[in-house]
């Protein structure tokens, strides 16, 4: 067999493009699109079409995210793709994703330009994973497996970052640093982050009232989990158990398909 010799720029300008964006659909559970500048899908993968229960990719290509979310979370969204069109590249940032039963879960996403070989900036791309994912099945920072853990078992009742240290065996600050690095956010946020999309679920998929769900979750009362909901998703947990029962997606017509 003949030696050749290694170029790897000529075989990555070779490459088939359809190809590598393929292997994204055979990722489970992680959601992968492409947008234009102007905000729109011109590319989706298996993963983005399970979530929102659509069965092709014509349902969503040329749409915004005004068209398969509600307006509270596009929002949050389109000023992260704005970031992103200015150059700027969001790793690992923490955000509220939705789902097809109407739901809003936190996700870890991140967000990168699409640039020309000139380097002019054509638009955006990103990948997703839910955060039950990243924390149970996909988790890459095994040195907060055991904290984050912790958390999920006891969110109904009051946890410290002490409490957290000592099971992790760090001081508080090097836990502060290690969630900051690996999460974007402070133990403390992240707990209550959590906690509101715990509380979100509940609210669409159980009839407690708020109160209850408010204990349930490790708040100290509904006032108190009112104002973090409003400070985290922008509506009260009312407005938001009223909005998404009544307001579907506004793609037309999903269908939902099971993975092969």
């Amino acid at each position: 067999m003949p030696s050749t010799s290694f170029e790897p720029a000529t075989l990555l300008a070779s490459a088939d493009e359809r190809t590598l964006r393929a292997l994204f659909d055979h990722l489970p559970d992680v959601q992968y699109w492409i947008k234009d500048t102007e905000g729109r899908y011109v590319h989706v993968n298996r993963g983005f079409l399970d979530n929102y229960g659509l069965s092709s990719a014509e349902q969503v290509l040329g749409k915004t995210d005004y068209d398969i979310a509600p307006a509270y979370l596009a929002d949050a969204w389109v000023r992260d793709d704005q970031k992103v069109l200015g150059g700027q590249e969001l790793v690992n940032h923490i955000e509220l994703v939705g789902h097809i039963d109407r739901s809003a879960g936190w996700f870890m996403t991140t967000k990168l330009p699409v640039r020309c070989r000139e380097g002019t900036i054509l638009g955006t791309t990103g990948i997703t994973v839910a955060m039950k994912e990243t924390s149970e099945r996909l988790w890459p920072y095994a040195e907060l497996d055991a904290v984050v853990r912790h958390i999920r078992e006891h969110i109904d009742r009051p946890v410290s970052v002490s409490e957290l240290a000592e099971l992790a065996s760090l001081s508080v600050s090097a836990l502060e640093r290690k969630f900051k690095k690996h999460l974007r956010v402070t133990p403390m946020q992240y707990i209550k982050q959590l906690r509101i999309s715990f509380a979100s679920q509940a609210l669409l998929q159980t009839d407690l009232s708020i109160n209850e769900i408010a204990h349930r979750y490790g708040f100290c009362d509904h006032s108190y989990m009112s104002k973090e909901f409003r400070r985290l998703v922008g509506m009260t947990p009312r407005e938001y158990r009223q909005q998404r029962m009544e307001s579907p997606s506004r793609v037309d017509s999903p269908t939902r398909v099971s993975r092969p």
